[in-house]
């Protein structure tokens, strides 16, 4: 949205034929995992990451399916060549943590997180992944505290489509850690009096790394 309001290209335009060709194979390839087929949503996403090299989408769906048969290295590789420019660089990267924190590979996921987080120009997803991978290693008063910061940082910039999901991350993270009170305190925002629409960070379902990232079927 940032980058919309600043009048910068999202690279989402389809204004090619290889995009275009390379879009049609992704969407097929969802709906053939759908259906359980194991080989060609797989070949279909090669293909289009072929086409286009440059869709981050792609690189993504191919991450999770190469995950969802056991290919961990292949799935991390790929994930590295989404460019940290790329509109959806925070989606590989909350892929990426997740993925280590399944692995048990907790050193790996927090390092990956701390290192974005601690950047001048961390964003709010760089902030909340350092809550994600907390939660997913059970250092529950740690993740709540990195929600916390996440919180702020949206209430700075004035980001309040990102606060609800943030408040209920961050009461998640309070109950698991016996701080009732707090989680009381964070459920009582004022935002959620106020909120009128689910917002699409919500929707995507954020905290990767308690298996809440959306792995395509």
């Amino acid at each position: 949205r940032r980058r919309i309001e600043s009048g910068k290209r999202t690279g989402a335009a389809i204004d090619e034929s290889a995009k275009a060709y390379a879009e049609l194979l992704l969407g097929m390839a969802v709906d053939l995992n759908r259906l359980d087929n194991r080989s060609l949503p797989l070949s279909m996403v090669q293909v289009a990451r072929y086409a286009d090299p440059r869709n981050a989408a792609g690189a993504v769906l191919l991450a999770l399916l190469l995950e969802g048969r056991g290919r961990v290295a292949e799935a991390l590789d790929v994930l590295g060549t989404v460019p940290e420019s790329d509109p959806l660089a925070a989606q590989a990267q909350d892929t990426k943590a997740r993925i280590l924190v399944d692995e048990k590979r907790f050193g790996e996921a927090l390092r990956l997180a701390q290192s974005a987080a601690s950047a001048r120009n961390a964003t709010v997803s760089d902030l909340a992944r350092v809550g994600d991978v907390y939660a997913g290693m059970k250092r529950y008063n740690e993740a709540a505290d990195a929600y916390t910061r996440a919180i702020n940082l949206a209430r700075a910039q004035g980001l309040t489509e990102e606060l609800w999901p943030l408040y209920l991350l961050q009461a998640s993270a309070l109950e698991d850690a016996n701080r009732w009170p707090e989680t009381k305190q964070a459920l009582q925002a004022p935002f959620f009096t106020s909120a009128t629409a689910i917002p699409s960070r919500l929707r995507w379902a954020r905290k990767p790394c308690r298996n809440t990232t959306r792995t395509p079927k």
